[in-house]
Formats: C-alpha cells, sequence, structure tokens
C-alpha cells in the first residue's frame, strides 16, 4: 500500500470467460504508482460482470481502478457522466441538481435525475440528515471502470440516513434485464434510529426492518466507508432473484445489530461468487443486552456460508459477536484479522445445523491472525479460538503464524478445535480432515491449545476422516489446562505428524498431553509422539499485551471500550491507521518476540505476506438457502 496520499495505486485487471474455470492468481498483484485520480471511489476484486481477475502489470492491459495512498477507491468521472448534487440543508427539489450550489433537498429527486447504464454519480452533502433510505435500488452503472457512485462532497461526518423501519439500500430483481451491476455506495451512515437504545425519544423496539438487502440477480457491488448500525441484520444478501457476482465490503463498520424472537447478525452471505470483505470493523453484533436481546449460539458478526465462493476476508476486526466473531464455512483466505472477545472467534469449513457445507472441503488459509480474549454466550461456556473442518485433500489447507493469546478467565475450549460438521443438508458430501498444516502459531495463557474430537476415525474417506495432519513448530505457552494438547485420534502410521513445537504448562494437575485414550508426560510424549519437541518456557518480549495497554500507547484511556470506539469511528475524512486491526496485530505480534531460546516464535522484522487465492469450487446449483 502507499504511503503517500498524493498517489494511487492501480492495479490492473483481466477478463475472464465466464463458462471457464480458471485458478485464482494471486491477491499481491505487482502495482504501478500513478497521480491520484481527482474523486470518489471503486476498485472490483473480480471487475465487470465478475469475470476479472488480478494479473500481473506484464499481461493485457484493458481496463485499471485507482487506490488512494490511504487504501481507499478512487472512482473519476467520465466526461459524458451526470454528477447529482443532494443536501438536506441546502437543497431545493426545484434545482437542477447538477452542482454543488444547485443540490436538490431528496434522495428521491436525486434518483429521478440519474440515468440506469450510464455511470452517473449521485453525491450527498456531508452532514445532511434524511429520515428515509435510498430505496429499492435498479439503476446500475456503465462498467467496473464506469460504475454508478452513491458518494459524497463537502466537509463533515458522513451524510446519515436514520431510519430503522424500511431497508437502508435494498436491491435485487428477477429477469437477465433487471440485473444490477457497477453500482459503489461510499461514504454513508445507515442508522435505524428507532432501534438504538441511546437515542430513548425515538426508540421502538417494534421496528425491525434490515439494513442492506439484497437479493440477488447483481454483479459487481462496492460498500466503503459505510457505516451501518442497529439493524436486525446489518447486511443480507442472498442469490434469491439469481446470482450475485462480486460482493465487496471494505474499510467500513457494521455494528450493534439485535432482533428479539428472531435470529440476528451483523453480516450473512449466501450464494455469492466473490466474496472480499477487507479492512471493516465488525462490534457487538447479534445482540443487545439492554433490551433483553440475549446472545445466541445462531448470531454472528459474519456469516458466510458454504454456498459462497472465492472469499477472503482480510484485516478486519471482529468484536463481540453473539456467537462466532466470522463463520467462514465456505473456506477461503482469512489474514490478518483481529478477533477480540467473541465465545468463539473464527469457523473455517465447520457446518453445524441446517445450512449446507462445500461439497469435497473447502480450501484456503488461516494466517497472520490475532484471538484475543473470549466469552461465553448467555452463561455457556465458549472460548474458542479457531474451528476447523471439511478440507479438501490436496488443497493444502494451512493454518499458519496465528496468535492465540489470554484465553478469558471462564474459557472452556482450546485455541484450536478440529471436529467434524454435522450439517443436515449435504452432510454426506464433507471430505473430513484432509492435507491440513498447523504451523508457527503461538498459544499464550489458553485453556488447551488443541482439541481433537475423539469421534473422528483416522484414516480413509468420510466425513470423520483424517488424512496428512501436521502440526509444525508451534509454541504452546503458559496452557491452563492440565492438557496441553488432547489428540482424540493418534497418529496411525505417517498420517498425524507433530514435529519442533514446544510447550510450557501453568497447571501442575493431570498429564499435559492426551492422545487416543493414552495419556503422557512431556518426556513421555517426545519418546512416543513428537522426538523434536521440547519443553520452552519462553521469554516473550511483553506477552501480556492486549486493548488497554495498546489504546495507551494510542494515547486513548486504557480501555478496549476506548479502542472500539474509535475503530468503529474510523472513516476517510477522519482515519486513523492505529486503529485498524494491521496495526493492532503488529503491536501485539512485537510482544511475542523471544528473547531467551535459540528458535524464536516469530523471526524479527516479520510482517504478513499476502496469500494466494484458492484454486476455484463450482458454485452450488440452486443458489443455496434463504437468507435468516
Amino acid at each position: 500500500m502507499p504511503d503517500s496520499k498524493s498517489a494511487a495505486t492501480r492495479v490492473v485487471l483481466r477478463p475472464r470467460n465466464s463458462a471457464q474455470r480458471v485458478p485464482m492468481e494471486s491477491i499481491a498483484v505487482r502495482a504501478r504508482r500513478v497521480p491520484a485520480a481527482p474523486a470518489s471511489a471503486y476498485v472490483g476484486a473480480a471487475g465487470r460482470r465478475a469475470s476479472f481477475l488480478p494479473e500481473h502489470l506484464e499481461g493485457r492491459q484493458l481496463m485499471s481502478v485507482a487506490l488512494d495512498g490511504a487504501g481507499f477507491t478512487v472512482v473519476t468521472p467520465s466526461a459524458d457522466t451526470r454528477v447529482v448534487y443532494v443536501s438536506s440543508t441546502k437543497g431545493n427539489d426545484g434545482n437542477d441538481g447538477l452542482s454543488a450550489n444547485t443540490p436538490v433537498a431528496s434522495i428521491g429527486r436525486g434518483k429521478s435525475l440519474l440515468r440506469n447504464g450510464q455511470g452517473d454519480h449521485l453525491l450527498i452533502e456531508k452532514g445532511s440528515k434524511f429520515t428515509s433510505g435510498l430505496g429499492y435500488w435498479k439503476i446500475s452503472g456503465k462498467s467496473a471502470d464506469e460504475p454508478l457512485l452513491i458518494g459524497t462532497y463537502g466537509t463533515g461526518p458522513r451524510p446519515e440516513i436514520a431510519d430503522g423501519t424500511n431497508y437502508a439500500f435494498g436491491a435485487g430483481s428477477g429477469g437477465a434485464g433487471n440485473k444490477l451491476h457497477d453500482v459503489v455506495v461510499q461514504g454513508i451512515r445507515f442508522y435505524a434510529a428507532q432501534r438504538d437504545p441511546a437515542n430513548t425519544a425515538a426508540f421502538d423496539p417494534s421496528v425491525k426492518a434490515d439494513g442492506v438487502y439484497i437479493a440477488g440477480n447483481v454483479e459487481n457491488l462496492l460498500f466503503e466507508d459505510v457505516s451501518v448500525e442497529y439493524y436486525k441484520n446489518n447486511f443480507v444478501v442472498s442469490p434469491y432473484f439469481g446470482p450475485v457476482n462480486n460482493f465487496q465490503l471494505r474499510n467500513s463498520n457494521v455494528s450493534h445489530s439485535w432482533a428479539t424472537g428472531s435470529h440476528s447478525q451483523g453480516m450473512y452471505l449466501e450464494g455469492i461468487n466473490g466474496v472480499l470483505l477487507e479492512g471493516n470493523t465488525f462490534d457487538h453484533n447479534g445482540w443487545n443486552e439492554q433490551v433483553g436481546a440475549k446472545a445466541t449460539v445462531f448470531n454472528h458478526s459474519a456469516y458466510v456460508q458454504g454456498t459462497n465462493r472465492n472469499a477472503v476476508a482480510r484485516n478486519n476486526t471482529f468484536a463481540n459477536a453473539a456467537s462466532h466473531g466470522l463463520q467462514m464455512r465456505a473456506g477461503g483466505v482469512v489474514q490478518n484479522n483481529l478477533f477480540l472477545d467473541n465465545p468463539i472467534g473464527l469457523s473455517f469449513g465447520l457446518v453445524n445445523g441446517g445450512g449446507p457445507l462445500v461439497p469435497g472441503g473447502v480450501v484456503g488459509a488461516v494466517k497472520d491472525n490475532v484471538f484475543i480474549g473470549g466469552r461465553d454466550i448467555s452463561g455457556q461456556r465458549r472460548g474458542i479460538g479457531l474451528e476447523l473442518t471439511n478440507t479438501r485433500p490436496g488443497a493444502g489447507v494451512v493454518v499458519e503464524k496465528n496468535i492465540f493469546t489470554k484465553a478469558s478467565e471462564d474459557g472452556a475450549f482450546a485455541a484450536i478445535n478440529l471436529s467434524w460438521g454435522n450439517s443436515q443438508a449435504n452432510g454426506q458430501e464433507a471430505a473430513g480432515i484432509n492435507d491440513l498444516t498447523i504451523k508457527d502459531n503461538i498459544v499464550y495463557e489458553w485453556t488447551r491449545g488443541v482439541w481433537v474430537n475423539p469421534e473422528l476415525t483416522g484414516q480413509g474417506p468420510g466425513h470423520k476422516s483424517v488424512n496428512n495432519l501436521a502440526y509444525l513448530n508451534n509454541d504452546y505457552q503458559n496452557i491452563k489446562s492440565s492438557n496441553i494438547i488432547y489428540h482424540g485420534i493418534g497418529p496411525q502410521g505417517t498420517n498425524v505428524r507433530m514435529d519442533d513445537s514446544r510447550y510450557f504448562s501453568n497447571s501442575s494437575n493431570g498429564a499435559p498431553f492426551y492422545m487416543a485414550g493414552r495419556t503422557y508426560s512431556l518426556t513421555g510424549w517426545t519418546a512416543a509422539v513428537e522426538p523434536t519437541g521440547k519443553g520452552v518456557k519462553a521469554n516473550y518480549v511483553d506477552p501480556d499485551r492486549d486493548m488497554k495497554t495498546y489504546s495507551f500507547t494510542l494515547g486513548g484511556s486504557g480501555t478496549q471500550a476506548d479502542f472500539l470506539d474509535k475503530a468503529r469511528a474510523n472513516s476517510r475524512d477522519a482515519f486513523s491507521a492505529g486503529y485498524t486491526a494491521p496495526a493492532t496485530n503488529n503491536y501485539i505480534r512485537a510482544g511475542f518476540l523471544d528473547r531467551g531460546d535459540e528458535t524464536p516464535a516469530i523471526p524479527g522484522g516479520y510482517l504478513p505476506t499476502p496469500v494466494a487465492l484458492p484454486p476455484e469450487i463450482p458454485m452450488p446449483p440452486g443458489g443455496g438457502v434463504r437468507p435468516p
């Protein structure tokens, strides 16, 4: 990412025949510096009609889109773009709306001036406030390079749409001629004002609208620098009316969704080919203790169903979820995210209950993430960092360079949990655990390091099978439980491999290792299971770093609440990199540099490197299940 706001990074994309299956290339594309474009924003991870893939600059240069130096995207109006201005304070619907000096007053009037398929821009003045939303949107852009833009102009806070009685933004209609495509929504606050308990004058718990609701037949849709707050479901995207290709949420706040009598998600995604969640803050979704909306196992900050394909979640903060911070049922790339005080930080490939799993297993990587703390679910003990299963044979899924630190005091589970899924939809198509490598991770002051379900059966086919599972160079320190490792199945030849890990437990009760019905001391473990393992108490630089100490370093009040308040408030116009997941994770990582052993747990100067996107998996027929 460039560090100058005066220049942009231009990413070159190449078209792909939509019927052709091509492996996704690296997300770490080559880039060059170009002069910054003068207006607002758009970048497409998959481009026009979701049929573009990143390509090195040596390839064909058919089109390009730009990121500014702060990582926000830039849309430049073309010569024939119509730019329409809306202001709640200065506008008049009798104006022509074609300049900042003659804005219209209502969003509805502004919409009426836009042309379908022409790449027009609707700009809303910052500081404006409206009590009705953008409505059901049917106006498309011209192309990925000339999208329709719903953006902002002027100075001040994000324009606010304060209405919890209807969708803030809805889209999706049946029929090929009704496909919505190439739309960017940028810089808006969508606020369900009647559902915010702090808004006592207007609070009405009977109001139960969703915030952003996309019902399919949509391609190339980007939300960036938006804040979506207090809806029943802040985002719902499903293929009800047809396929959804290339959905992105970047640099945004998604917080405080809740519901009584039904499920509630910060974000629910299903049936999408091409998902990018990048640089967002998801906080306190799925529950609200002030109004009796209890946390349940069904409510999550981000719920990515098993019918999605080619999903990436990177550089996000997932905090205080009702249950999971991120349910990545579809697999994909999960990199450099911060998971903070969730009952379950991340599930990957796992499906329990009625939803569909990925037939034959998921692909991808869980890499460079930081998991801190935990919480119960309305009195039900949890405290899981990562739960994982259903990995595709030959895909080489990796869990690498993650840090799991300081589980909650009442946490009852391991940092890493391997099990089997129980999908009632298509559980017979699960693959079990295959070709999975867990390496270079740190587990510090967690209840257990690893737990492997004893109901798994070892080698062979089937949803409970384990084939080629490796644990390499992991660091398990100050583990609280009697078992550092609870491994329900044995090695069975070369099927399970353990090498070069370090172990230290705070517990003096019981045996530190359990495998396939037997307990082991450290000496017994290294003799029978892991000859290269060793008992070492790491001498980390500062392993007790957390959000309180980090808040102090940023000049804050030294509380986690202060950190999250400022993370949610981040915006393009008031951006502080310190309140993002990458900066926070680097602060935590620096505390785990090891001063006392010949093999540091994390090399000095360590920085995450982008992960190659996994091979494509075909989309399932029928588009999956209905939204909650």
